[in-house]
């Protein structure tokens, strides 16, 4: 979807170029990772604490954006590219991370983002008064896989540290909130925008995949218009324009990668299995049976398990 501004500020949906993705990098650093439009990124990060019925409650006044590379801490150590990183302007850290895939330890790195952004705050002969909390945040495009034992509730998740029985938290100064957006599209309320969360408002504006949506959006809510307009300069601009669909390009090659990879994988598994059974004297039907090859591909492996026998 685009969007592009006429006079008097109205708002006209065109078709030329169409936002197929608001959770792609590009887009998502204009809207929020900017001085110029840092107003929007403190509407999110505020309505997002406020939708969590639990912990102490989040607010933040202003903030500041700092530098989004991080260098080792040591001569064999990993740098870091956050997304967005700002300081509030009562100290708190927050790393804001918007994730398109699943990926292999997600978790594993948002905790490692989490502690090195809050090391390194203290400088010698400093208190440890001095440290003041840090907070990592993932909007997530897809939903978390989780071990069994961890409970399922809810599309937003914060975590603490916590004592494992009693629960009681030990500190909150290191904090990761996780937003799994599809969870919110599959649980979505008939009960009007207005009576919502306001988290929802941008949720919906997020995901938006047709005008009527967003159209609807911008006539209840004066602050989402003012984000649809500043998406439509993003789109009129050339290069910001090229970037995206690059970086859309990017992505889906890597995607096409993966999950040939994957195949690639699963293919070669199933080779070894059959030649295993093979080797053991299974019989040919019960080979094809239960790995799917045909007759060809079963004699063309007993070639190879013979050869390799001989």
């Amino acid at each position: 979807m685009s969007i592009k501004t006429v006079a008097n500020n109205n708002l006209v949906f065109c078709s030329d170029r169409k936002i197929t993705n608001r959770f792609n990098d590009v887009l998502w650093k204009f809207m929020f990772g900017s001085e110029e439009r840092k107003t929007f990124l403190l509407r999110l990060l505020n309505d997002l604490f406020a939708s969590y019925p639990a912990g102490s409650h989040i607010v933040i006044e202003d903030l500041t954006y700092r530098n989004v590379e991080l260098q080792p801490d040591h001569e064999n150590g990993k740098r870091i590219s956050f997304d967005i990183v700002a300081r509030t302007s009562d100290g708190k850290d927050i790393d804001i991370e918007v994730q398109r895939a699943n990926m292999d330890h997600l978790t594993n790195r948002l905790f490692y983002y989490l502690t090195r952004l809050h090391a390194g705050k203290l400088h010698a002969g400093d208190d440890y008064d001095k440290l003041t909390p840090s907070i990592v945040i993932c909007f997530m495009d897809f939903s978390l896989k989780l071990p069994d034992s961890v409970p399922h509730q809810g599309y937003i998740r914060r975590y603490q540290m916590t004592e494992a029985l009693e629960r009681d938290v030990i500190t909150e100064d290191g904090e990761i909130f996780l937003v799994e957006v599809p969870k919110w599209l599959k649980e979505q309320s008939q009960i009007p925008l207005n009576k919502q969360p306001r988290i929802v408002r941008w949720l919906t504006y997020l995901t938006a995949k047709d005008d009527k949506t967003v159209e609807e959006l911008v006539s209840k809510d004066k602050d989402m218009q003012e984000v649809v307009m500043a998406e439509s300069v993003f789109v009129s601009d050339d290069n910001r324009w090229l970037a995206y669909v690059m970086s859309e390009k990017a992505e889906r090659d890597e995607q096409a990668r993966l999950h040939a990879s994957r195949k690639e994988g699963i293919v070669e598994g199933i080779a070894i299995t059959a030649s295993n059974m093979l080797r053991d004297g299974v019989d040919h039907s019960l080979i094809k049976k239960y790995t799917g090859l045909s007759d060809a591909q079963i004699s063309e492996l007993q070639q190879r398990v013979s050869d390799s026998s001989e």
